[in-house]
């Protein structure tokens, strides 16, 4: 059995994260944004080895934008000012263009798995006073805590909703084409309180990964002058779960996987 060191970032608060699941989706979910806040710090602290996934609590979140007929519509932002006269839009009879945008305020807690590290909770504090999630300004959180076992994890935090993967969403249909049909069909409130089975509520699109649409090669301004490649990102399906009702189900940790040459994805699966 493997001996895991669970860390513990409890409640973390984050204003104007990003909530955009690709180009065509919105979501309150940051699984991406979360495993890869966990590398990050991993790398700092020269733990890289031992990461071993990420679990995400989920408490509240608060969309930024405005409501009126029923029609809800994401704040959306455009530059406050031109760079000089040759600016694409220094003409009189143009202005700034607007990037298609949605952002969130949210609070959740994280939960990083080690195996055979010995995690400094003083470095994880520093790092979190730098730190970005989901692109947000973390601008609070409770005290960081280490523990031994995912059990000790959940009775400590007490309530929220752990994010868990739907990848049995192909079973779900008869034919590929249906599949975008059926995520809109699950991802859309019903319209009665018991209209869908318990089993299919809470269910939220979610990037979970990238596939290479171009070669890898060099190119002006990447970082450190590494190999880069154009991605599609992979949109899953994802689903908050209660943490009082999970009972036997271990809690769900998000890792890297691998499937294929040019496809990296995140998944629940050990």
């Amino acid at each position: 059995m493997k001996d895991y060191t669970y860390v513990l970032i409890p409640r973390i608060k984050v204003q104007n994260a990003n909530a955009m699941s690709g180009y065509w989706a919105m979501s309150s979910e940051v699984v991406m944004a979360a495993r890869q806040m966990m590398h990050a710090f991993s790398r700092k602290v020269d733990e890289g080895e031992g990461e071993c996934g990420v679990s995400i609590i989920h408490h509240t979140f608060q969309y930024l934008g405005n409501t009126a007929n029923g029609q809800y519509s994401p704040q959306q932002r455009r530059g406050s000012n031109f760079i000089d006269k040759s600016d694409y839009a220094g003409g009189s009879s143009k202005s700034l263009s607007m990037q298609p945008t949605s952002s969130m305020h949210l609070k959740v807690s994280l939960v990083f798995r080690y195996e055979d590290a010995v995690i400094d909770e003083d470095d994880l504090n520093d790092c979190l006073l730098r730190a970005k999630l989901a692109g947000g300004t973390i601008i609070g959180h409770s005290k960081i805590k280490t523990f031994e076992s995912a059990d000790e994890v959940i009775n400590y935090v007490g309530n929220g909703f752990v994010i868990d993967e739907r990848y049995d969403f192909d079973e779900l249909v008869d034919k590929p084409e249906q599949m975008i049909e059926k995520m809109f069909d699950l991802t859309s409130p019903p319209s009665k309180l018991n209209e869908r089975d318990e089993k299919d509520s809470w269910i939220v699109p979610a990037v979970l990964g990238y596939a290479e649409i171009s070669d890898k090669k060099h190119r002006e301004g990447s970082r450190f002058d590494h190999e880069t490649a154009y991605a599609e990102a992979l949109v899953g399906l994802v689903q908050y779960k209660s943490l009082r009702m999970l009972d036997d189900t271990p809690l769900p940790f998000w890792n890297y996987q691998y499937p294929e040459n040019g496809v990296f994805t995140l998944s629940t699966k050990s």
